[in-house]
């Protein structure tokens, strides 16, 4: 199956499209919904076994992984700490977030055959705050955040399955550009009530 691409001097040529790369594009879902309808628990009915697990990563601030627990084919790694409250470290968050991905995606931690972040809204809210956010932030810094956040998902996308939570409500105007950034990166949407 032949696609158009722009090649490195700007001109369009027909090229092949590796058919397992194309595929791959199919196995990305972004779960959305309000709270405690069910995305997290979900996770558990896509594919994990002993060899190749499901490796699921609650991120910092989200309260999600009170509702699975580990078994044989589910790896859980998750934070305990109130994003609310003023001592929190993000710079430090956001680098343990970083290693645990990569190590995960390395094997270091088992073969990987799903990979899902439970509540890709606050992966965001943590990049932001690491990068300096706060109530009088330029929005011109918005392009570090979108930048961090870019490069964070690129080596996730390589998962043969991918699968993200996030709560339906979006009410800034950077968690609507976050969601319109995310939905390049998604093949389809599932909106829970």
């Amino acid at each position: 199956m032949p696609i158009v691409k722009v090649n490195d001097k700007g001109e369009f040529e027909l090229v092949e499209v590796d058919l397992d790369g194309w595929k791959r594009t199919f196995r990305r879902l972004l779960l959305n919904g309000p709270p405690l309808s069910g995305k997290t628990t979900s996770l558990l009915t896509f594919p994990g076994t002993q060899e190749a697990k499901r490796h699921i990563v609650v991120a910092p601030g989200e309260l999600g992984h009170s509702s699975i627990r580990e078994d044989d084919s589910t790896k859980l790694y998750y934070w305990e700490f109130n994003p609310g409250e003023s001592n929190v470290q993000y710079g430090k968050v956001w680098i343990q977030l970083q290693t645990i991905v990569n190590d995960v995606l390395s094997g270091k931690h088992g073969g990987v055959n799903m990979f899902a972040i439970d509540g890709l809204h606050k992966v965001y809210y943590v990049i932001m705050k690491a990068k300096g956010y706060g109530p009088t932030t330029d929005p011109r810094e918005y392009t570090k955040y979108h930048e961090a956040f870019s490069n964070f998902m690129s080596p996730i996308l390589t998962v043969s399955i991918v699968i993200f939570s996030a709560g339906s409500f979006v009410s800034s105007g950077a968690e609507k550009f976050f969601f319109c950034m995310l939905s390049s990166s998604i093949s389809c949407v599932l909106i829970i009530y």
